[in-house]
């Protein structure tokens, strides 16, 4: 073919840009592209592979260090999208959705298989069915019908900025996927669990997770991670190395809505854990997990705030919980340090809880806490009374530590406005979540300008910050843009660990 014989005489002199439509059948070329399967047969290391405009079903992608992408400001549509014997390879910008498919069929929308090395998938809108649809889900609908947004079962993985809605799994990294990097995506509204983290030395940081649907007896979690055993059972090996941090956690955004969740915020409830580091994350959930290890060791929980996104109704309020393994091991060498939390457990040995904030009243400590804005207010009791040792150096929104007397206690540090963040946070795109297209709409938090209450006084975390702000910091500045009404949720009853 015409098409294949001027790429491979091409690839030695430069890296390519090989160009294809869904039925294209030209020489690769901008001006007359080619088709996917025959750009991924010919194309070499460093080529970068182009999808101009259209649906292409599901897609399989296979390489060596070369970049997929969607065309700029072009509407490149998946059904699904596996990569499979890659190392290296970058796939980017698409819309991946069943519904872009003529028949609906639940299925996993973003698989990395077990062949890969180091592969990046970032920058793509991911959704069950749009959002009209999903708002008249039955109960049944939202346990049977959504997909899984992304999973990997390989080493090296990134999942970056990508924007997830509708979904039951939001990200699943498994036992046999160490290595990798969850940063700065964007989940809104599942039925299961945000994010799961089963493999080794996973960084998972700067990701928003927010609107969990309780629609049966599943418990659901923000974040859950379980050991594996030899024999494969749960709750019978080790996960080491595992960091959770930045990240913001919110149970739901209007709890008028069908099904608002209890779901639990992080739920480690089957260790050994070993190694982890759990900092400057934002937690707010209608449930008693705010943060829970059973069966930890070598653990450091550090400047998180824990708070009930529904204060006085059941379950709930949050805790910071580690305890013994459910074998009755106990756990050891843990540290729980400048936490902001209404409740504290730690039954470890060799252990230190200290310079945490046990509060009562939110309003006494936070900006507003019923607009989900929980920068500290000023003359905060949380304010210069954490301890410096293992604090993160940064806040959740970049803020250096300190910037008065001593560290402040929780994820925020307290200053005059005068700050400015330190980096752009976990990803360097200053873009994550803030487009609104078929699967992200803006009104639910997943876009939208920094708010006003990013000018007032007390922290300030975006005053100057210009675009290099995360989205969780923006989200936890008001983006949401609505206080919540109290209700009575019915329950249907205790919810299982």
């Amino acid at each position: 073919m015409v098409f294949l014989a001027l790429l491979a005489l091409a690839a030695p002199a430069r890296a390519l840009s090989i160009h294809v439509t869904p039925d294209g059948a030209g020489d690769g070329s901008e001006a007359d592209p080619g088709n996917l399967e025959s750009a991924l047969a010919a194309a070499a290391p460093g080529d970068t592979v182009w999808l101009h405009e259209g649906s292409y079903g599901d897609v399989i992608l296979r390489g060596e260090d070369l970049v997929v992408s969607a065309a700029d400001g072009e509407d490149v549509r998946l059904r699904t999208l596996t990569i499979a014997d890659s190392t290296g390879l970058v796939a980017r910008g698409f819309s991946i959705s069943l519904s872009h498919a003529e028949t609906y069929e639940s299925d996993t929308m973003v698989t990395v298989q077990g062949s890969n090395d180091g592969v990046t998938v970032e920058d793509c809108t991911i959704f069950s069915v749009p959002d009209e649809v999903a708002a008249g889900w039955s109960a049944t609908d939202w346990a049977e019908q959504p997909g899984t947004a992304m999973s990997s079962r390989a080493p090296g993985t990134q999942f970056l900025r990508n924007r997830i809605r509708n979904v039951t799994h939001g990200i699943s990294i498994a036992h046999d996927s160490p290595n990798a990097r969850v940063a700065g995506n964007v989940i809104d509204g599942f039925s299961r669990d945000g994010l799961r983290g089963i493999g080794e030395y996973g960084v998972f940081e700067g990701n928003t997770v927010m609107n969990a649907y309780d629609v049966d007896d599943h418990h659901d979690d923000f974040f859950q991670s379980w050991s594996v055993g030899e024999d494969g059972s749960p709750g019978t090996g080790v996960i080491r190395g595992v960091v959770l941090r930045g990240n913001l956690f919110i149970g739901f955004t209007d709890p008028d809505r069908p099904f608002a969740g209890a779901a639990q915020g992080i739920g480690c409830f089957d260790g050994f854990y070993e190694g982890w580091i759990v900092e400057n994350n934002v937690i707010l959930v209608n449930h008693w997990h705010g943060i829970t290890f059973l069966g930890a060791r070598d653990v450091r929980i550090v400047n998180n705030t824990v708070l009930d996104v529904q204060r006085g109704e059941r379950p709930g309020p949050p805790w910071i919980d580690v305890s013994s393994h459910k074998d009755g091991t106990p756990s050891e060498d843990i540290v729980i340090r400048n936490n902001l939390v209404e409740t504290i457990t730690l039954e470890a040995e060799g252990s230190v809880e200290d310079h945490n904030l046990r509060f009562t009243d939110p309003d006494a400590l936070f900006v507003d806490a019923a607009a989900f804005d929980l920068r500290l207010r000023e003359g905060s009791e949380a304010i210069d009374t954490g301890s410096a040792d293992l604090a993160p150096a940064l806040d959740f929104a970049g803020i250096p530590r300190p910037q008065g007397a001593g560290v402040d206690v929780g994820a925020f540090e307290w200053h005059d406005g005068s700050a400015t963040a330190a980096d752009a946070g976990p990803v360097a795109s200053a873009d994550a979540g803030a487009s609104a297209d078929a699967g992200a709409s803006a009104d639910a938090g997943a876009g939208g300008s920094t708010p006003a209450a990013a000018t007032t006084d007390g922290c300030g975390c975006a005053t100057g910050a210009g675009p290099s702000a995360t989205l969780p910091t923006l989200v936890v500045l008001g983006l949401l843009g609505r206080a919540r009404r109290r209700r009575k949720n019915p329950r249907r009853g205790e919810r299982r660990r």
